[in-house]
């Protein structure tokens, strides 16, 4: 389970010196500063971090630099649910109070977690022995687009697995055709070919038991791996 640290720093903005096209806070609006880090204190680049409005259910979302760093306005006087995006999944951080505060108010939000390398495509679906994809599995296969665009320095690794149900041979050529059949769905929706490798495993690597139906549905799996993310 991720631990979870959130420390927010409150006080009067002082700047010495701001370059004008830099972000400055308002009577109305605070300039809230985001620092994104594992626990090793390693910055996060290309972090996706959300705050949502308890009020209005409007969202305010920001993307880290190389320095795992971001900013932004937001209405002060009220709360906010934290979130930020692990791969194509939300994760809820914490609740976070924006003050009513008279006067130029800036905030610093500093957040730590231990981003995944390795995810499971639990929503993607092939027709049975083809590498076929189906419909159902379009809404998570969007993700993963919507996921590369907003990072475009990540590269991944698309890893096909199977069953142990008929020839070793069969499966490993399946399960690599199947890996093949979402890199070029992710390709035909604009990412570059080059930030994608893909293999098959066959059934070299189950996680579950193959003597059950449910555990082969388990072990019929894409898994993504993280290999670039600068």
């Amino acid at each position: 389970m991720k631990r979870f640290i959130l420390l927010a720093m409150i006080g009067i903005s002082v700047f010495q010196t701001v370059k004008s096209q830099e972000l400055k806070p308002t009577d109305t609006e605070a300039l809230v500063l985001v620092n994104v880090t594992n626990f090793k204190m390693a910055p996060i680049p290309q972090a996706k971090v959300i705050f949502k409005s308890k009020t209005t259910k409007k969202e305010y979302s920001v993307v880290t630099d190389r320095q795992g760093k971001a900013k932004l306005l937001m209405p002060k006087g009220d709360s906010y649910q934290i979130q930020y995006k692990d791969f194509i999944k939300r994760a809820d951080y914490s609740v976070f109070e924006m003050p009513n505060q008279e006067g130029h108010l800036t905030m610093t939000i500093n957040i730590k977690y231990q981003p995944s390398t390795v995810i499971t495509l639990n929503n993607v679906y092939f027709d049975t022995d083809k590498s076929t994809i189906k419909p159902n599995s379009y809404k998570q296969l969007n993700d993963m687009v919507t996921l590369m665009k907003e990072r475009p320095d990540l590269k991944i690794e698309i890893d096909g697995h199977t069953d142990n149900q008929g020839g070793d041979a069969h499966n490993m050529t399946l399960s690599k055709d199947r890996a093949n059949a979402v890199k070029a769905y992710l390709v035909k929706h604009g990412i570059t070919a080059g930030r994608i490798i893909t293999k098959g495993f066959g059934s070299l690597h189950p996680v579950a038991d193959n003597a059950t139906a449910s555990g082969r549905a388990q072990n019929r799996r894409i898994e993504v791996r993280v290999l670039e993310n600068k």
